[in-house]
């Protein structure tokens, strides 16, 4: 309960104690053994499919937008760099260490895992549908600068 993860609800009936049921939060049921994977990549299979790039440009966008409306209400702040914060502080949820780096001229988060491993492998596309999620939840253009999928360490999302 204090981790957020469950929830106690008091149930009285009468005289005497009340009963007290448990239940899983939403926090909760995100981290239960639920793995999408398989459905992803057969997901991603169909939209390998498509045959018009403008048709899967839209798409991806389209996905993009819906995560970030999933995930908008977990990204507090009014400046850019409060709401890459809290981009930074979602995906330490899912389990993504990242870091953030800041100069006077540029802002980078830079993921030191994929969030999307197999995906990512098949398809760079995916890498550009994370790239719009956080351009949709900072408020701002983020360009993927390098990325793990190319041989490097991690994945650098600059702020423009």
């Amino acid at each position: 309960m204090a981790e957020g993860l469950v929830e106690r609800s008091a149930v009285r009936g009468g005289r005497g104690r009340p009963r007290h049921y448990y239940r899983l939060t939403e926090k909760g049921l995100r981290q239960t053994g639920s793995n999408f994977a398989d459905l992803a990549m057969a997901l991603w299979e169909q939209f390998r499919a498509i045959g018009d790039p403008q048709v899967q440009r839209e798409m991806l966008r389209a996905v993009a937008k819906t995560l970030a409306a999933s995930y908008s209400s977990q990204i507090q702040g009014r400046t850019v760099a409060e709401r890459l914060r809290g981009v930074k502080e979602l995906l330490a949820q899912r389990r993504i260490p990242a870091t953030i780096e800041q100069d006077h001229q540029r802002l980078v988060l830079k993921a030191h895992a994929c969030p999307y491993p197999k995906l990512a492998e098949s398809d760079p596309r995916v890498c550009d549908m994370e790239q719009m999620m956080f351009s949709e939840l900072v408020g701002q253009e983020v360009c993927l600068t390098h990325c793990r999928r190319n041989g490097g360490v991690e994945c650098r999302f600059e702020v423009r």
